[in-house]
């Protein structure tokens, strides 16, 4: 594992580290291009933030790339596989171990061992490409958390109250964003600047004297501070990131 530093004055090696994940990356190819790069975790309330989501996905089935119009045409004595690329329709799954940063953070460091030392520590779902929803796949059921392309570089990642068909399906319970910080290229977004700012902000509510990010128990406070209060800062990243690195 390694801990990488979100300089406040220049940002280029943290950049060009993360650069070599996405352009490197053996798993890249079968990735669709308007996928690849680097994401922000933005409002979520772990302590996790920099993910090379799909980058890193085991893929089967997805075509359409970039949701262009395409011949849709299927024929019957296609494969199921060969129909699924035709729809852009798919499987995905993903290890949590690899370039996925967790807060240099007691909890982020819980996190982090948690995901390096199980191999089944890995989270999966179904993929639309062609009309840009993606689900995420968990012990409580296969449709509470599904994820919707609201623009290229930004989805949102939504956790229902129930799986279809269940009382509260349409109950949103916690929602949070996906923003692409770094293209397919390794080249910043106009989200990464957001990143960095948050970085470098002092935490909205300093609680008792513990809301800051020189201390190593940051976000593990509470006291003091209401419950909105303590989301608003768990939701800030740390500047020191643990990153196990795959490339």
């Amino acid at each position: 594992t390694t801990t990488t530093t979100m300089y406040k004055e220049d940002d280029n090696e943290i950049i060009a580290i993360w650069k070599r994940q996405i352009v490197n990356h053996p798993l890249n190819s079968n990735c669709p291009e308007s996928m690849r790069g680097l994401w922000w975790l933005q409002w979520d309330h772990a302590p996790e933030n920099l993910v090379t989501i799909f980058s890193d996905c085991e893929w089967i089935g997805i075509g359409l790339d970039d949701h262009d119009d395409h011949d849709e045409t299927v024929h019957e004595d296609n494969h199921y596989e060969d129909q699924m690329l035709l729809k852009g329709y798919g499987m995905w799954s993903r290890r949590l171990k690899y370039n996925w940063s967790r807060d240099d953070s007691l909890l982020g460091l819980v996190f982090a061992l948690w995901a390096s030392n199980r191999i089944e520590s890995r989270f999966w779902g179904r993929m639309n490409l062609k009309d840009g929803i993606c689900t995420v796949h968990g012990k409580r059921g296969e449709g509470i958390q599904v994820v919707y392309r609201i623009t290229e570089d930004e989805w949102w990642k939504v956790h229902y109250g129930g799986n279809p068909g269940e009382e509260n399906d349409q109950t949103i319970e916690y929602m949070y964003k996906w923003l692409k910080v770094l293209d397919k290229d390794g080249n910043p977004t106009k989200h990464w600047n957001t990143y960095k700012q948050w970085t470098e902000e002092p935490l909205p509510h300093a609680g008792c004297g513990c809301g800051n990010y020189q201390s190593w128990f940051w976000p593990l406070w509470g006291c003091c501070l209401s419950r909105s209060q303590v989301n608003e800062n768990m939701c800030r990243p740390h500047y020191r990131q643990l990153v196990n690195f795959r490339v």
